[in-house]
């Protein structure tokens, strides 16, 4: 259930609401619902964030994995852990330089990613079905736009 106390079910609050403040909403509703729905009985929301980082650029560092998943790299090392234990990711030392030790995805968890992909792909149309055809490029190019506009506004390594 959304929580009525920040204004997000009330329609007249969200029509006072400004463009920017709507994104928001948005945006954090979005993400809680992906979230759910990549909540698998095999691993967690966050573990399935990092599969799928992993799975786009393998070989990464905790620091970098975690700039992705948006927590901290003492965070992450659960999250690795876990997903290590399970066969999922392996950690291994970089080959140029011994301290530095990057994660990589296992073909059972290459595997887990596309069956989770093939289930949110089946169920993440539903929220978006109230979109009509021919307002659908113009909302693609607003979004598109605002993505490449915030994105300008942050240093590279802010953007992950």
């Amino acid at each position: 259930m959304v929580r009525d106390d920040l204004g997000w079910t009330d329609p007249e609050r969200l029509r006072e609401m400004t463009i920017p403040a709507l994104l928001n909403v948005v945006a954090r509703l979005n993400g809680l619902l992906f979230f759910r729905l990549m909540d698998s009985p095999r691993v967690s929301s966050s573990g399935m964030s990092l599969l799928i980082t992993l799975a786009r650029r393998d070989g990464v560092t905790s620091r970098e994995a975690a700039q992705a998943a948006w927590c901290t790299p003492a965070t992450l090392t659960g999250i690795v852990d876990t997903l290590e234990r399970d066969g999922l990711v392996e950690r291994r030392r970089d080959g140029k330089d011994r301290r530095v030790v990057r994660l990589h995805i296992t073909e059972a968890g290459r595997e887990l990613v596309a069956e989770c992909q093939r289930e949110l792909e089946s169920r993440w149309s539903e929220p978006f079905d109230f979109i009509e055809p021919e307002h659908a490029p113009v909302i693609r190019d607003f979004l598109i736009t605002s993505i490449e506009r915030l994105g300008a506004l942050l240093k590279p390594g802010e953007r992950t």
